[in-house]
């Protein structure tokens, strides 16, 4: 059929008449083909491959701000007591005290198998004769086993009475030092300076505590 101007062949092609040799690269694209066709042509999802290399170490990061204080713990429970020693005695026996020349009035021994303060405290009786004045001191002394090599314990004490004799008191001595392990005497060491006097009773008591 021909009309005025421009003429068009209306042609009808074979069914599976065009194929890939007639088609153009290119000629079919996604946008022309069909939903269905497009989900035709797709396949199945691979198995996942192996894992990759580990990366490199990335730089540290910028440190983070200080934490705030956490609360004190309570206080934890008491330890058992360390190890003791201790050692006392009395007498009652009069010694008598002359000037210049002491004596010992009292003593007590003492064992520790730890180094230790020993403390050593003396309750002392001392009397000046009438008609005299004048005083008396005493004081502490340690030594260790065999006794022999004594050394002073703290401060003496002094007894003076500026009447006329025959007054009396109680003189107390303490005194602390630091020993190693071992075996140790204490003794009290009395004497006068311009008068008489007289040791009448006292006590001596010995502690050791672990140091």
């Amino acid at each position: 059929m021909a009309l005025g101007g421009t003429s068009y062949a209306a042609v009808k092609l074979p069914a599976k008449s065009v194929g890939t040799a007639q088609l153009k690269s290119h000629a079919v694209t996604p946008a022309k083909l069909s939903a269905s066709t497009i989900k035709r042509l797709k396949g199945n999802t691979g198995a996942t491959g192996p894992q990759g290399p580990a990366g490199a170490q990335g730089q540290p990061g910028p440190q983070g701000q200080p934490g705030t204080q956490g609360t004190p713990g309570g206080r934890g429970q008491d330890g058992p007591p360390g190890p003791t020693a201790s050692a006392s005695t009395n007498s009652a026996t009069a010694v008598l005290l002359t000037t210049s020349s002491p004596v010992t009035v009292i003593s007590a021994d003492i064992t520790t198998t730890f180094p230790s303060r020993i403390v050593a405290t003396a309750a002392l009786d001392i009397e000046r004769d009438s008609g005299n004045s004048g005083n008396v001191t005493c004081k502490l002394q340690i030594a260790p086993s065999p006794f022999t090599s004594y050394v002073d314990l703290g401060h003496q004490g002094l007894f003076y009475a500026p009447g006329s004799g025959g007054e009396e008191t109680m003189m107390p001595l303490t005194a602390g030092v630091l020993e190693a392990a071992g075996s140790y005497r204490v003794r009290a060491r009395c004497d006068t300076a311009g008068s008489s006097g007289a040791f009448i009773g006292g006590d001596l008591t010995l502690i050791a505590a672990a140091s």
